[in-house]
């Protein structure tokens, strides 16, 4: 038995829309069982925690339908220039954007990466990970995802190029169709850049001394605080706790940056959207949706026999 979710990447589907999709079938399944591109198999052999899983699928998933809608959008406008134009691969790890969208061995990925990825400092991941925790095979996983973050962004940064040379080329002749678009808001380029504004509310410079400070106070409520220019408050409902089974606020904090940064990329891939509807009349688009099917255990019925009770007649 399966149940299987379809998301248009038009719809532009955050983390936590894809957490509570998943949450509220309330299956009882292996979220091993579920393979994403950017996942290994199994995610962590030594750590057995459900809700840890499904969150790391929303995240992943997130990505996809990220990743998935830039390709349908820029695609047909690199054809519509007609130049040999190459999407950017992600760093160190060379992936194309086609790798991350149609599926890659992830874990010869790990073997070929795994001693470079564990001595070198990636963005949008604090450094040392956890200090004084020893946890390879998570650090290995997160630097991967973490890069693949930094990926998003570069393609960002590439969007706006193929933009700028398609309303270059429709503004002249044979077109002479004049288009605006209003670029894109200035991007966090780090993990210290996307929380600079929290740390500096506690005066905090690093993790430690921030989780130091706030206490018992709710890493959700305080990530709502975050304000960059030219990117609208994020009115983000991140579950709290963020995991049932474990507490570690190391990795709580991780997890919101994570999913807090791939919401920014929602609002700019709102803004390629708008742009894509204003020159359809030159430019067809064709936006797919992401299907997964989540594998569900069927538990046997079991029948149990009716029992009938003799009547006993007492002699009178």
């Amino acid at each position: 038995m399966s149940i299987t979710i379809c998301t248009p990447v038009i719809s532009f589907p955050t983390f936590e829309q894809y957490l509570n999709q998943l949450k509220n079938f309330k299956l009882e399944f292996d979220p091993a069982l579920l393979r994403m591109p950017t996942m290994p198999y199994p995610l962590f052999p030594h750590l057995h925690s459900p809700d840890f899983y499904i969150s790391k699928l929303a995240s992943q998933l997130s990505v996809s339908t990220f990743l998935n809608f830039i390709k349908a959008a820029l695609q047909p406008m690199i054809n519509f220039l007609g130049s040999v134009i190459s999407f950017p691969v992600v760093p160190i790890l060379e992936l194309s954007i086609d790798d991350l969208i149609n599926g890659f061995d992830m874990n010869a990925l790990i073997e070929r990466f795994k001693t470079q990825l564990l001595n070198i400092k990636v963005p949008f991941l604090p450094d040392p990970l956890f200090p004084g925790i020893n946890f390879p095979e998570y650090e290995i996983v997160e630097k991967i995802h973490a890069l693949i973050t930094q990926y998003c962004g570069n393609l960002i940064a590439f969007a706006n190029g193929i933009i700028s040379a398609v309303i270059d080329k429709l503004g002249k002749n044979p077109f002479k169709f004049v288009v605006s678009f209003p670029g894109f808001p200035t991007l966090p380029t780090s993990f210290e850049e996307l929380l600079a504004p929290i740390f500096a509310a506690y005066d905090a410079i690093n993790v430690e001394q921030f989780l130091a400070k706030i206490g018992n106070l709710s890493l959700s409520s305080i990530f709502q605080m975050i304000k960059f220019p030219g990117i609208p408050l994020m009115n983000l409902v991140i579950p709290d706790p963020f995991f049932e089974s474990i507490k570690i606020p190391q990795l709580e904090l991780i997890e919101m940056a994570k999913n807090y940064y791939m919401a920014i990329m929602n609002v700019c891939t709102a803004l390629i959207k708008e742009f894509c509807d204003k020159i359809t009349q030159f430019i067809s688009f064709a936006f797919p949706t992401i299907c997964i099917t989540i594998p569900s255990i069927t538990v046997p019925t079991i029948t149990v026999p009716t029992i009938t009770v003799p009547t006993i007649t007492v002699p009178t």
